[in-house]
């Protein structure tokens, strides 16, 4: 299996780059992209337009800000959008498909230097975040017992 990364530090500007030819050119199963920084409606044409891939996106409530999204060459038999935390859903940072006994999740965790938020505040979300991926990776695997492979940071 084939899976590729990708911080694209938003969707229409790497399809402006060539992004969508370079992922037909990678022929990988699983391309995981964080900070996509579009809602479903502004995304390009080529979003939609990749052929024997499922797109899923999740955008974030603030239009230009964070968002994740995962093309797989199958169908998820099912989607996770959110972990349920109502400090960081908003910000659309988690998303995981399931394909039987496997987890694929794309995560993008906040910057510590991000300068449109308080230092403070921005610091304390990243510390929690980065305490529940964790807490979430290694105890909701063995609970849920799935085989996970997480994209994205940590």
């Amino acid at each position: 299996m084939k899976v590729i990364t990708l911080n694209c530090n938003g969707i229409r500007s790497a399809a402006r780059k060539g992004f969508y030819e370079w992922m037909r050119a990678q022929d990988a199963d699983i391309v995981c992209l964080q900070e996509t920084k579009a809602q479903e409606h502004q995304l390009p044409l080529e979003a939609a337009a990749v052929s024997h891939y499922t797109a899923v996106f999740l955008d974030a409530e603030r239009r230009g800000y964070s968002g994740v999204a995962i093309y797989a060459r199958r169908e998820p038999d099912s989607v996770i959008r959110g972990l349920g935390w109502p400090d960081f859903d908003p910000d659309a940072r988690y998303l995981q498909l399931n394909f039987g006994n496997l987890s694929v999740v794309s995560l993008y965790v906040p910057s510590r230097e991000r300068r449109s938020c308080a230092p403070g505040r921005q610091r304390n979300l990243s510390r929690t975040f980065l305490w529940r991926a964790r807490t979430f990776k290694e105890y909701g695997a063995l609970v849920h017992h799935r085989r996970r492979f997480q994209c994205g940071a940590p």
